[in-house]
């Protein structure tokens, strides 16, 4: 069977076929624009809404409820985006902020919030179970926004953007960026030291433990970064330092945030602070390894 089109006669087989074809490349280009957008089949397992994370994410934000919610006003718009926000993770497969912008745009505000407050508890508490659960926390929260990046095969955690302190010629970049977050949180620490007392004074809005601390003990923790060669050899005491600047730079985003939540360079601080806590990997991409998804 022909048609005519124009001055030709043009088979109907030969157009569904190119039909078809078409169809095909266009479906083609699409699967290979969304898997780059998600990452490679490998990283989609971090994405996985764990059975931990369904176990003790939606508790977090019902005690949010209870705490701050109008038990008078159970339809109004809080209650429904923090309702909302448990189904999706009791039920749900796979972490994608889309979905969860879709139920609200305050949604992932929320939810940032939430975790960010309970995680500066785990940390005050400091203990082996406490530590353990701010990581996993601080996972949730970076896939709730979709995770890093894949570039060339790798997971790009800290980004180009960060500069390096590359001490070793073996030390990856990730590694190198990681190293230069760390000393920018004790340079920060440094500005709340008083030089006449050699020490953060009471009066610093900064939190009570690194007021313990001497001038000297923000020194020692600096030379120590400024000199490591591996990451992993990074003393307990330097480590706590780090940890508690980054959650004063956690409290600072959490009070700085809009409606569309974290931004991506600042997400590389709740990997940061995931390292420097983790009680026995050193580096993000070894605590992603050492999750359960299930």
């Amino acid at each position: 069977m022909f048609i005519q089109i124009g001055n030709y006669e043009i088979n109907v087989i030969f157009l569904v076929l190119l039909f078809v074809l078409i169809a095909a490349v266009f479906g083609i280009a699409y699967f290979f624009i969304r898997n780059k957008e998600k990452g490679s089949p490998a990283f989609q397992i971090y994405k996985r809404i764990t059975t931990w994370q369904k176990n003790n994410v939606p508790p977090l934000i019902q005690k949010d409820i209870d705490q701050n919610g109008d038990p008078n006003e159970p339809d109004d718009q809080y209650h429904k985006i923090a309702d909302q926000l448990q189904v999706y993770i009791k039920r749900g497969r796979i972490w994608d902020n889309s979905e969860i912008k879709e139920i609200d745009p305050m949604a992932i505000s929320l939810l940032t919030v939430i975790i960010i407050e309970e995680v500066e508890r785990c940390i005050e508490e400091d203990s082996n179970n406490s530590n353990n659960r701010a990581v996993l926390l601080l996972h949730t929260l970076d896939m709730a926004y979709g995770g890093a990046p894949i570039i060339n095969g790798e997971i790009e955690w800290l980004g180009q953007d960060v500069q390096e302190l590359d001490n070793h010629s073996e030390m990856n970049k990730c590694e190198a960026r990681l190293l230069k977050i760390y000393l920018n949180m004790i340079e920060k620490i440094w500005e709340y030291v008083d030089d006449d007392i050699s020490k953060i004074p009471e009066s610093a809005n900064v939190p009570e433990e690194l007021k313990i601390y001497s001038a000297d003990d923000f020194v020692d923790a600096y030379q120590e970064v400024d000199e490591c060669v591996d990451v992993k050899e990074l003393s307990e005491s330097t480590k706590r330092i780090i940890t508690l600047a980054l959650a004063m730079t956690l409290e600072e985003l959490k009070n700085s945030l809009d409606d569309e939540g974290l931004k991506y360079y600042q997400l590389y601080y709740i990997r940061a602070l995931a390292c420097s806590i983790d009680n026995t990997y050193s580096l993000y991409t070894d605590i992603l390894n050492s999750i359960e998804y299930k």
